[in-house]
Formats: structure tokens, sequence, C-alpha cells
């Protein structure tokens, strides 16, 4: 009963979100589980690297995808172009690119949806993806939180107010760093009171 009360007044520290499957910050979600989750261990707040990380990498398949009509506008206005690329090699060129493009789109996708950090009722969780057949789950728990600080570096994270989350504990794990989250002062804050408040309730 005690440990209910607990884990209610640790959900009523954050404010209800409404869970979004893409958002970079989602508040007590409804439906996301974890590899190593305890039973009874609810997920409070899930963390991506914000969207705008991603904008370099979109501005590269953006470029991908233009590139190819800018090859065949200058083979068009070489002399003998039928002759030295054929329609036939073109087209397998073409195909092949977009294909290449694809994949480094999904790729990119997916390292940034499941390279996650999570807070739960007991803990901190760092989830790097390194491919589809790599991954690395690191944790320490709340009760180990001895500081945590935060800073926005540069115009683009403080244009777009995210930045770096520096978690310091007395587990195994001495730093854990959120790195590109957004309102990293928020978060913050929400993992200190969350850590405090399990350590009076302890």
């Amino acid at each position: 009963m005690a440990r209910k009360n607990t884990k209610e007044k640790m959900r009523k520290l954050l404010e209800k979100d409404p869970e979004k499957a893409f958002s970079s910050m989602i508040l007590l979600p409804k439906s996301v589980s974890f590899q190593s989750q305890d039973d009874g261990e609810d997920v409070y707040i899930l963390l991506r690297q914000h969207w705008a990380v991603n904008l370099p990498s979109l501005i590269k398949v953006l470029l991908g995808i233009i590139f190819p009509f800018i090859v065949i506008f200058i083979i068009s206005v070489l002399p003998g172009e039928g002759e030295l690329f054929p329609v036939s090699y073109i087209i397998c060129a073409w195909i092949a690119w977009y294909i290449i493009l694809l994949t480094y789109s999904i790729l990119k996708f997916l390292s940034w949806y499941f390279n996650a950090y999570i807070i739960t009722s007991d803990r901190i969780v760092d989830l790097d993806f390194y491919g589809l057949l790599s991954h690395k789950i690191s944790s320490a728990s709340l009760l180990n939180i001895e500081d945590v600080s935060s800073g926005h570096f540069g115009l683009w994270q403080n244009l777009f107010d995210f930045g770096t989350v520096r978690i310091q504990t007395a587990a195994e794990t001495a730093e854990f760093r959120f790195d590109n989250v957004p309102k990293p002062g928020y978060v913050k804050d929400k993992i200190m009171d969350l850590a405090l408040l399990l350590k009076r309730e302890k």
C-alpha cells in the first residue's frame, strides 16, 4: 500500500501530456515498455533527442532526392549521351540510388526512435540503439542519484530549447548523459523531484 501511495505521489509531480508516438518527450505514457522493465515498474517520462537534431539528415535526404534529376539534366546536354549512358543503365542507377537513400532514411529514423531515455518509478534508463542487431541498456536507481545538472550549448539549442542533462549517481555508472533532449531544465527538475520523493518515502 505504501508503495502504491508513493507511485501516486510521483505521478502527480508530472503534468499529463497527450501521448504522441513520435514526440521527443512523453509524460506518463500509457503504452511504453522496455526489455528489462520489472513487474510493477511504471514509466513516467520517455525522452528522445529533440526533432531538430534530425534536420541535417533531412536536408541530406532532400538533396539526395534532387541529385538524380541534376545528373540526368547534365547527361541530357552531353553530346552522344545515348551512347555513353544507355537508358537501361540510367534506370538501374536511379533505382539503386533511391534504394540506398530509403535505407539511409529508415536507419536514421530507427536510430532516433529507439535511442531513448526513460525515467521510471524506480530508476533512470539509457537505451542505446546501434543497429538492428545491437543495443545496450544502462540504468541506475533513483535512490542512487546524487546530482542533476542541465545546459544549453550554442544558438541552435537555445533557439529550439533542447540540451544536455547530466546525472551523477552512486551506481556502477557514475554519470548518465541525456543528450539533445527537449526542455533540459524541466527534465532536470523532474528527475530531482522524483528522486527526492522516493528517498523521503523509503
